[in-house]
């Protein structure tokens, strides 16, 4: 990853990681999802909306 990160193409680019701590994960998550912000809106493509529908299903398990 770190060879991807040091091409010219994102030498303008400043990359922050999150850490969210367990405590508030799962209220995290759903505030997210209440704003209609999860991992078919971020990605975009077939694998964020397999993923987005399978983290649906088991939040009314």
């Amino acid at each position: 990853m770190n060879e991807i990160l040091s091409l010219d193409l994102y030498a303008n680019v400043d990359i922050v990681k999150l850490t969210v701590p367990a405590v508030i994960y799962e209220g995290a998550f759903v505030a997210l999802r209440k704003m209609g912000i999860n991992s078919k809106t971020i990605y975009g493509d077939l694998a964020g909306l397999s993923k987005s529908i399978r983290m649906e299903l088991n939040a009314y398990v």
